[in-house]
C-alpha cells in the first residue's frame, strides 16, 4: 500500500487523472484534420501555413480574434505539420487543466473531505462536454 505522505502517494490523484484523460480520449490522436473549421483554421490558412503570426494579432481570421491559439497552432505546424501534433497538444493541455482542477478543488474543499476534490475533477476531467474539444483542432 503507498503511504498518502508518500512523493507517490502525493502524486497518485494526479497520475490517476492524466491516466484517465489518456485512456478515454486518447483515441483522438488518431484523427485527421475534419472538414468543417479545421482545414480552413490550419491547413487552408495561408498566413498560419507561411508562419505570418504578427496577422493574427492584427485582425481577425475567419472570423475570431484569437491571437494565442492562431501563434501557438503555427508553432505546431512548423514543427509537425500533422493533424496528430494537435490532438496531442490538445490531450495534453486538458490533461494539465484537469490537474489544474484538481489543485483548486483541494484548495477550497476541506482535507476531511478530500475525496470530493478528486472527484470533482474527474467530472471535469471526464465529461462528454470535452469530446469537441479535444476531437477537433
Amino acid at each position: 500500500m503507498i503511504a498518502p505522505n508518500s512523493s507517490l502517494g502525493r502524486l497518485t490523484p494526479f497520475l490517476l487523472l492524466v491516466a484517465a484523460v489518456a485512456l478515454v480520449f486518447g483515441p483522438s490522436i488518431g484523427n485527421e484534420f475534419l472538414f468543417w473549421d479545421d482545414r480552413r483554421h490550419i491547413l487552408f490558412n495561408s498566413a498560419l501555413v507561411n508562419k505570418e503570426v504578427i496577422g493574427f494579432w492584427r485582425a481577425p481570421y475567419f472570423g475570431l480574434f484569437i491571437p494565442v491559439s492562431y501563434s501557438i497552432w503555427t508553432l505546431i505546424y512548423a514543427v509537425f505539420p500533422s493533424a496528430t501534433a494537435f490532438h496531442i497538444f490538445n490531450l495534453s493541455l486538458h490533461a494539465l487543466n484537469s490537474v489544474l482542477v484538481f489543485g483548486i478543488a483541494r484548495r477550497l474543499i476541506p482535507s476531511e473531505r478530500s475525496s470530493i476534490a478528486l472527484l470533482t475533477a474527474f467530472y471535469f476531467a471526464l465529461h462528454p462536454l470535452h469530446v469537441e474539444t479535444l476531437g477537433w483542432i
